[in-house]
């Protein structure tokens, strides 16, 4: 009857453990998207292992970490042995991952009272493991063109870095650059250091594909005209993750008042504006399709190539 009680007890202790550790909403993580990746990988990868999900977060960010806890779906028949070595596989697989800080077991609190314990009882929960994610400083991005003509023939998209106090942009890692977890950066083109802001901080400037930035804001987020929110992510030679963000407006070429459609009102935005230069009062950027600071035949083409389309 005692054994009994221990064992009720050792079951209670862990169930509200894993209330308490349930209970807190995770804060937005910019590499949240790779690390569900990750598991669904290293879970298709992985044979006998059926699928590896989230149970649930708990962020003791700023002064700690944000952790996940993660749950392995193992395929039916396999012993508890086999289930540890398949574990260990897991957490051998996730510590390898740049922006993973710890892995350990989900040990039980209290094992010690339990006088018989069963066998193999190696003192963690089987099949569950619990994740540290590195904490991700916040750097000032800024994308150019501010404005995104998701028809535009442009090659590229041009970011600006600066990185918080302390920290150097030359020991970002510029190949672990992406937008939205999506776009990685154009690593053929020249990268430049230098103080975009006129602030006295050196900026990291670097551009990604236009053609593939477009296609994401228009097949994948599905948004065809309005404000879209880009996010960067990286990490510098150390490992130190940053994360960084700018709101652009992206439109529909000449869809100039932004109504889905290029048509007669569109068309008296653009003549106003036609054959002005930057520097001219008139000047209307959201005319100036090919982004050159001067509206002129070029944008005329891609105006009337577009003229009674809808989005």
């Amino acid at each position: 009857m005692k054994a009994i009680t221990r064992i009720m007890l050792v079951l209670f202790l862990t169930l509200t453990l894993s209330i308490v550790l349930v209970t807190p909403a995770a804060a937005a993580y910019p590499f949240e998207d790779i690390f569900k990746k990750d598991l669904i990988d290293i879970a298709n990868t992985t044979p006998k292992i059926e699928s590896i999900y989230i149970k649930s977060w708990l962020d003791f960010r700023p002064s700690g970490h944000l952790w996940a806890f993660i749950r392995i779906n193992y395929t039916a028949g396999l012993s508890d042995y086999e289930k540890i070595d398949l574990q260990d596989y897991v957490q051998r697989q996730l510590e390898s991952k740049w922006y993973i800080a710890i892995v350990e077991r989900n040990y039980y609190v209290a094992i010690c009272i339990w006088p018989t314990p069963p066998v193999p009882w190696p003192g963690f929960a089987i099949g569950d493991l619990n994740v540290a994610f590195k904490t991700a400083i916040v750097a000032t991005v800024d994308v150019n063109p501010s404005t995104l003509n998701l028809n535009s023939e442009g090659e590229w998209i041009t970011t600006y870095i600066e990185l918080p106090k302390g920290y150097n942009v030359n020991d970002v890692d510029v190949s672990s650059l992406k937008l939205n977890n999506a776009v990685s950066v154009d690593l053929n083109t020249p990268t430049y250091i230098g103080d975009y802001g006129s602030d006295g901080v050196a900026d990291l400037i670097v551009k990604f594909n236009r053609t593939e930035l477009t296609s994401h804001i228009y097949k994948v987020l599905g948004i065809k005209y309005g404000n879209v929110t880009l996010m960067i992510t990286g990490q510098l030679v150390d490992g130190t993750l940053f994360e960084g963000s700018d709101t652009i407006k992206v439109l529909f070429g000449g869809d100039m008042d932004l109504d889905g459609y290029v048509g007669p009102i569109d068309l008296s935005i653009f003549a106003a504006a036609y054959g002005k230069h930057n520097q001219d009062s008139l000047y209307n950027p959201y005319a100036d399709l090919d982004y050159d600071k001067y509206v002129g035949p070029l944008d005329l083409s891609i105006f009337a190539a577009n003229y009674g389309k809808h989005i």
